[in-house]
C-alpha cells in the first residue's frame, strides 16, 4: 500500500509522497492557471522532473495568488529550475519557494542567476 498525504484546506494544497510524477505536476500548473484562490502549494517527494517544473514555472507566469511554493525533495534539475525562474520573473504574488532536496543539485544557484 502507498502511503502518502494530501491535503486541502481551500486556500493550500499539500501532496505529499505520491508519485504524481510530471503528467500530475502538469495537470496541477493548468489548474493554477485558472485558481484565484489558492495561496500555498506543496508537492514534496511527487517526483517532479523538468517537465513538471516548465509547466509549473508558466503557471506561476500567469497566476497572481500564490504566495507559497515548495517543491521539496523532488527530481528537479537546471531545465525545470530556469522555468520556474522566468516563472517568477512574471508572477508579482510569490514570496516564498522551497527547492531544498532536489536531487543534490544547486536548484538555488540556477535560480538566482535567471532572475539577476
Amino acid at each position: 500500500k502507498e502511503q502518502y498525504h494530501k491535503t486541502w484546506d481551500g486556500d493550500s494544497i499539500t501532496i505529499a509522497g505520491k508519485n504524481i510524477g510530471d503528467v500530475g505536476a502538469e495537470k496541477v500548473a493548468k489548474s493554477l492557471i485558472e485558481n484565484d484562490t489558492l495561496f500555498e502549494l506543496r508537492l514534496i517527494y511527487c517526483f517532479v522532473g523538468d517537465e513538471g517544473a516548465k509547466a509549473l514555472g508558466e503557471a506561476l507566469g500567469k497566476n497572481y495568488k500564490l504566495e507559497h511554493l515548495c517543491l521539496h525533495g523532488n527530481q528537479i534539475l537546471a531545465e525545470g529550475a530556469k522555468a520556474i525562474a522566468e516563472g517568477i520573473l512574471k508572477n508579482t504574488s510569490l514570496k516564498a519557494l522551497s527547492f531544498g532536496s532536489n536531487k543534490k543539485y544547486p536548484l538555488n544557484y540556477v535560480i538566482k542567476e535567471e532572475i539577476k
